[in-house]
């Protein structure tokens, strides 16, 4: 699996005040998995640090009231040029940033409001088909996924592949896979329908709409 994700989340000190947006939870989720790190703004040499911008009636501005759109715009198509022989199956983008922000932008007032709306690297992404993610999800919907573990549920044929697959002789395997879940080194991970939870050695994956334990097995 490959993942296109925002560097400043794997730890690049390329925001625009100079720092970055490390986040362990993404950080652990991409173990396993192809890593493609995109930054638009290093890519067109934007530098940081560097004056702070937000999308104001759709043109890019920075704080100190320059017009900024031609050259994030550039930015975005750097990106795009990088990517495109790539064959990504997911972006995992900062939050709010003008450029990568999926969920919600800075309003325009460079006053700390926000909106619902894209960046526009993250807007050009989606047009093109792919599947976008907001770093901000995996903290929202892993908090969702614990406060329901008491609805974790398998079926019979579950039970039987679960044990067979982790060789385990267990009487609840549902307790067993809730235990797992809540160990303090699980990373927990939705993809599209589904959750899947790595605890150490083992991969377990659920339902997100029915809490139903489809499968677990030992990580490759």
């Amino acid at each position: 699996m490959k993942i296109l994700v925002s560097a400043c989340v794997m730890g690049c000190n390329c925001k625009y005040n100079g720092g970055n947006n490390r986040n362990e939870e993404v950080i652990a989720y991409c173990r396993d998995k192809e890593v493609v790190q995109i930054c638009p703004e290093l890519l067109a040499n934007i530098g940081t640090p560097r004056p702070c911008a937000e999308i104001v009636d759709g043109v890019i501005m920075d704080e100190q009231g320059k017009n900024v759109d031609s050259v994030y715009k550039n930015a975005v198509e750097l990106a795009l040029s990088q990517i495109e022989k790539e064959n990504i199956d997911l972006a995992i983008l900062q939050s709010r940033s003008p450029t990568c922000g999926v969920n919600q932008i800075y309003d325009g007032t460079f006053s700390g409001n926000l909106i619902e709306g894209h960046g526009i690297f993250a807007k050009e992404l989606i047009k093109r088909g792919y599947k976008v993610m907001d770093i901000e999800d995996f903290a929202d919907r892993k908090d969702e996924f614990i406060q329901n573990l008491d609805k974790l549920h398998t079926t019979e044929l579950g039970v039987i592949r679960i044990k067979k697959n982790l060789s385990i002789d267990v009487e609840d395997v549902a307790k067993w896979c809730r235990e797992e879940i809540m160990h303090p080194d699980a990373t927990i991970v939705r993809q599209g329908k589904n959750w899947y939870i790595t605890i150490k050695h083992i991969v377990i994956t659920v339902n997100a709409y029915s809490y139903t334990i489809i499968t677990a097995h030992k990580r490759k």
